[in-house]
């Protein structure tokens, strides 16, 4: 992969030789000279470095970071997250090489768990909105599954860095939750978008509470909304054949469907069955019952995936029976309890 991003960089002239000059520069120093290449574009100035010299520089991010996953809190202080804004709101709307350089920075961009005020500062940009930047690239590049998945991944990484409601409802409110299921959509054929997409929804699902309060299902009532049920239940159907999707979905639709029980938090005494049991409807009317008996037999002889499709019953037959057909009632009925 990256013998072909090298070739294809040589051949915009000499800047192949920059490689390792790139690759030895500070944190600062690099994303410096990015910073004021973008903005000189962005004034309508002629920037002193090329395009060439650009992509070059974006793509030795994501290099450095995988060669070095601890440089990520350096990266992150020298101001990697407000540059690749400014990449991704301005040439990688047009420039699917720049658009998966950048994502791929913030994918890998690990922080360790004791980077208490390294997080707090990422919360502080994704709720000064860092997401929209993404949600624009990933509608811009919608059909480019090399683009999608690490965009996907950004949002993944982005949301467990900050794991605070402030980021969670920073990404729902900016549509991080329809333009990923628009990326499942255009993208149904390509398994790591379709992985990449459940996982990034089931953290969207998380309650990031130790109870299921109302708040919690109204986060995950705007998923359903958002068609993030129909996209869980469809992946597993084309791709259910595949444990890394059957699981990843399943998991999804277990945690949407969270309805309390002995593993994992309880309904808020004010939560309504209303609430509990939309979620599962959601999931029953999409289908994903029945697709879930599929991958079960698909996957017969892998017990770890096993778990995560027998959770998702679980959890869906869990539910309130105040509303619609009883969950249980449906899982039974499809099957369950012969799987």
């Amino acid at each position: 992969e990256d013998g072909v991003q090298q070739a294809q960089v040589g051949a915009e002239g000499d800047v192949l030789g920059e490689a390792d000059v790139l690759d030895k520069l500070e944190w600062s120093d690099l994303l410096g000279q990015v910073r004021e290449h973008l903005a000189a574009t962005a004034s309508g100035q002629a920037p002193t470095t090329s395009p060439a010299w650009l992509e070059a520089a974006l793509e030795a991010v994501p290099r450095r970071l995988r060669a070095n996953p601890s440089d990520g809190l350096a990266a992150l202080r020298a101001g990697l997250l407000p540059v690749s804004t400014l990449a991704l709101e301005g040439p990688g709307r047009t420039s699917p090489p720049i658009a998966r350089a950048v994502c791929r920075g913030i994918q890998l961009m690990a922080v360790p768990p004791a980077a208490v005020q390294v997080r707090k500062d990422v919360d502080a940009a994704l709720h000064d909105g860092a997401f929209a930047p993404l949600v624009g690239v990933m509608g811009a590049h919608v059909t480019v599954g090399a683009v999608q998945f690490p965009c996907i991944a950004a949002v993944v990484n982005l949301v467990t860095i900050a794991p605070t409601v402030q980021a969670l409802d920073a990404a729902i409110a900016a549509g991080v939750a329809e333009s990923i299921v628009n990326a499942m959509d255009h993208n149904s054929a390509d398994e790591s978008v379709l992985e990449a997409g459940c996982v990034a929804l089931l953290h969207l699902s998380e309650p990031r509470a130790n109870a299921l309060t109302p708040e919690v299902y109204a986060r995950k009532r705007a998923l359903v909304r958002a068609g993030g049920m129909r996209a869980l239940s469809e992946a597993l159907e084309k791709k259910g054949h595949v444990a890394a999707v059957a699981a990843a979905a399943s998991a999804a639709i277990a945690k949407a469907c969270e309805a309390g029980g002995p593993r994992g938090p309880a309904p808020a005494a004010d939560t309504s069955p209303e609430d509990i049991d939309s979620v599962a409807q959601a999931a029953i009317s999409s289908g994903a019952l029945g697709h879930l008996m599929t991958a079960m037999a698909a996957h017969a002889d892998k017990a770890e995936v096993l778990m995560y499709l027998l959770r998702a019953l679980a959890q869906v037959g869990h539910s309130s029976e105040r509303t619609g057909p009883h969950p249980a009632r449906a899982v039974v009925g499809a099957g369950g309890v012969e799987a």
